[in-house]
């Protein structure tokens, strides 16, 4: 079996949303003939945390964790740490080194952001000549990156021996600027995560993960109370007093769960008959992955807002519907189409977005940077 080393600063237990993606490869890939090594972060105390998560991390991987320095005080870290996270190169690194000096390996995965992690992965493959593979979730921040960063970018991929994207949108981004070929591999779900016992409740709409002044709802709750409808969130909350903000669209129905564990999370975020997704304007590249917990749930999706990666493949695979957050009469009329019992994907066309799905093309790509050596 050939050995792959994943470099990946989000690992569980961290419960944020990038984890899936470098968990969905451990998980997966040692049935496809590579054994993975993980190098990480430690999660922070204040970042959401899930220990259920590292049931599913086998036996036998080692996974080495290494703090990234941080100069702030100790109050003032935690979520807020996206333009921090280079200072865990050098650490990374150098455990990278010791790693690769350990156990021999055949090839390096990093996946971001941060962009640090590719920034590691570049300069171990330099150092020990080893391919490695560059898995994009998001352009290189959670945005488009401006000048500086688009060279930083260029110059990090020079030395990979292949790029991945998750969506066609990031992907044909990616090609114009590195003026190279993109691989798309989207993230999946788990099919032995989604429960199939849970019964949806009529005219429930479901937002799973975490709600904040980004998420523009007030349409939706004013829709919703004009058509009866209920609204659950399942996750946490920053900077959001969704009560104030229901009650002022005359909303009654409403409900939030708080963080939860993973599993708790999707049994709960079951029980929607719509499932809804709420875009930022300045985030036309990325594509969330709750995305593809609505599809193994099954959907219907409704898209709030109608430009980007997320509106795209909502049209294009046919998830759902895509309206202007602020056209209550549009939401309104969306959701009294999606609650249809007919709006639910069949379990055939869900398969192509399960994780083992991803990580067989992975492994593939792991293959071919391999067999070039």
């Amino acid at each position: 079996m050939k050995r792959v080393l994943i470099i990946a600063f989000h690992f569980p237990p961290a419960g944020t949303g990038g984890v899936g993606r470098a968990l969905a490869w451990v998980r997966h890939l040692p049935g496809l003939g590579w054994l993975p090594t993980v190098l990480a972060a430690p999660p922070h105390p204040n970042w959401p945390h899930d220990d259920s998560l590292v049931d599913q991390v086998g036996a036998g991987v080692r996974v080495e964790r290494v703090r990234a320095w941080d100069p702030r005080p100790e109050a003032w870290r935690g979520i807020e740490h996206r333009e921090l996270t280079f200072l865990w190169y050098p650490a990374a690194y150098r455990a990278g080194r010791r790693i690769l000096r350990d156990t021999p390996h055949d090839a390096i995965l990093a996946t971001a952001p941060p962009p640090a992690a590719h920034t590691v992965a570049s300069r171990l493959s330099q150092a020990s000549a080893l391919p490695w593979i560059a898995d994009f979730r998001d352009p290189w921040g959670v945005r488009a990156p401006g000048l500086w960063r688009r060279l930083r970018r260029r110059r990090a991929m020079r030395s990979a021996a292949r790029v991945v994207g998750v969506n066609e949108t990031l992907c044909a981004h990616l090609r114009e600027d590195l003026h190279c070929d993109v691989d798309l591999i989207p993230n999946g779900f788990e099919p032995d995560e989604i429960p199939t016992d849970v019964e949806r409740v009529p005219r429930r709409a479901v937002f799973l993960g975490t709600l904040s002044p980004f998420n523009r709802f007030d349409g939706l709750y004013r829709a919703l109370a004009e058509c009866d409808g209920e609204f659950m969130h399942v996750g946490a909350t920053r900077h959001y007093d969704l009560d104030r903000r229901a009650r002022q669209a005359g909303l009654n129905r409403v409900h939030s769960t708080g963080y939860l564990p993973r599993a708790r999370a999707l049994r709960l975020a079951a029980s929607g008959s719509v499932f809804l997704l709420s875009l930022r304007d300045d985030l036309e590249l990325a594509l969330s992955t709750k995305t593809f917990d609505y599809i193994g749930l099954g959907g219907p999706v409704l898209c709030l807002g109608t430009t980007g990666a997320i509106a795209e493949f909502v049209r294009d695979e046919g998830l759902g519907e895509c309206v202007a957050p602020g056209d209550v009469p549009a939401i309104r009329a969306a959701l009294e189409r999606l609650w249809s019992p007919g709006s639910r994907q069949a379990a055939e066309r869900r398969e192509r977005f399960t994780r083992h799905a991803g990580a067989v093309k992975m492994a593939d790509l792991l293959e071919q940077a391999t067999s070039r050596e």
